[in-house]
């Protein structure tokens, strides 16, 4: 892809991955707060715009720094999964971001194990194929994922339902608002490294939408 005025600069998000990202407990109660996101939010932001930089029409040794530090990253969440944690399940936003890191490391390092780890991923939890009210058919599959928790009203999926019909999905939509966003890095960036057939399901890759467009 070429530049635009706005692209930000390779040394930006080289800084942002070139220290070791902690990432053993869930709602990031590990995080090195100095220079690691602490929301799930925005590490999928930088990890998205760090995808999405390395797809740029620039040449290989100007991305290789940034390559780098992004398969370290990724190899450093695979090395977690190999030593027994269960992957960063979906709650809200704060398991998303670290699927594409591992696919990426293992794709370029050839290793199958990487390119399938056997944890769970936001990723995956939060999307899902049905009959959206707004006609959708890649709907967002809700707070930690389609079936919910008892006695927590719209943290499972609920854009199957009425519009009509909805009780206490305040939560939930304004969810799908906040991380929409984030969904576009990895679903344009991915693919373009060659991450496609693992990143997650198709669905994945259709909910790249408005909230309300019909589609």
């Amino acid at each position: 892809m070429a530049k635009v005025t706005s692209t930000p600069s390779l040394a930006e998000y080289e800084r942002y991955f070139e220290r070791p990202w902690i990432d053993t407990l869930q709602f990031g109660f590990d995080f090195p707060a100095e220079y690691m996101p602490d929301y799930g939010r925005e590490l999928t932001r930088d990890v998205s715009m760090a995808a999405l930089l390395l797809t740029l029409d620039l040449r290989p040794e100007e991305k290789e720094p940034l390559l780098v530090c992004l398969v370290n990253y990724g190899i450093d969440l695979f090395g977690i999964i190999r030593a027994g944690h269960p992957g960063w399940p979906a709650h809200g936003g704060h398991g998303n971001g670290r699927k594409l890191p591992i696919l990426l490391a293992g794709l370029l390092l050839g290793d199958l194990q990487t390119q399938t780890p056997k944890a769970r991923f936001s990723e995956d939890m939060q999307t899902m194929y049905g009959e959206g009210w707004t006609g959708a058919k890649a709907l967002y599959a809700g707070h930690v994922g389609k079936d919910g928790l008892p006695g927590k009203a719209g943290w499972g999926a609920y854009e199957h339902l009425a519009a009509a019909g909805l009780v206490c999905h305040y939560r939930g939509r304004l969810q799908t608002l906040l991380h929409q966003h984030r969904l576009g890095g990895r679903s344009v960036g991915g693919p373009a490294d060659g991450g496609r057939e693992n990143l997650g399901p198709s669905r994945f890759f259709r909910l790249r939408r408005p909230m309300d467009d019909g589609r």
